[in-house]
């Protein structure tokens, strides 16, 4: 078990998951950093562990953080901002380079829309239909509904798509395209809704 333990390390387990991200190889690595392969080979597995210099060139070759390759951040990009904006909100990667772009370009507008839709009050209703989506595609695909004494087939995947619908088109009623823009076919400054 001791040596399952060190196997499933968090510096194994990332540097493993990073070779097959990235397309390389151990052999790869190792010339990239100057060792052997089996130096290499033992970090992946979690029996060796590499020093500080060999730990800042894999993180350099990778371009993630030293605490990604070590576990003691889930977000592997070295830049400070992006990390302390996901330590705090919990956003993904992604989406916050997305919105940094997005500001960049002085468009702001998805960075807008995800505002309105963080700080409607409806957008829980929406969640917590999403988090239920289980109950609606059980694995039953139709069911029948007893309504006023009548009974129904109900296709339970499609109501949950209606519901989901109902409410985001209920959340974005309130939204207002600026001049100059459209969304959802909709004219500019006209509201949504």
């Amino acid at each position: 078990m001791k040596g399952q333990e060190k196997y499933n390390s968090p510096f194994a387990a990332n540097l493993r998951e990073l070779i097959a991200q990235k397309g390389t190889t151990i052999t790869a690595l190792a010339k990239v950093l100057g060792i052997s392969r089996q130096a290499v080979s033992q970090y992946a597995d979690g029996t060796g562990q590499p020093n500080v210099d060999k730990l800042a060139m894999i993180a350099d070759y990778f371009g993630v953080s030293a605490d990604y390759l070590l576990g003691l951040s889930d977000i592997p990009t070295r830049n400070e901002t992006i990390r302390g904006i996901h330590e705090k909100t919990g956003l993904w990667e992604s989406a916050i380079s997305t919105l940094m772009k997005d500001h960049l370009e002085a468009d702001c507008e998805t960075a807008n829309f995800i505002s309105y839709l963080t700080v409607n009050k409806k957008i829980s209703n929406l969640v917590g239909a999403i988090k239920r989506k289980n109950e609606f595609s059980s694995d039953a695909k139709a069911l029948k509904v007893d309504i006023e004494g009548g009974y129904y087939q109900a296709d339970m995947q499609a109501l949950f798509k209606m519901i989901v619908s109902d409410l985001f088109f209920e959340i974005i009623a309130g939204y207002t395209a600026k001049p100059g823009e459209i969304m959802l076919d909709y004219k500019a400054g006209e509201s949504i809704g």
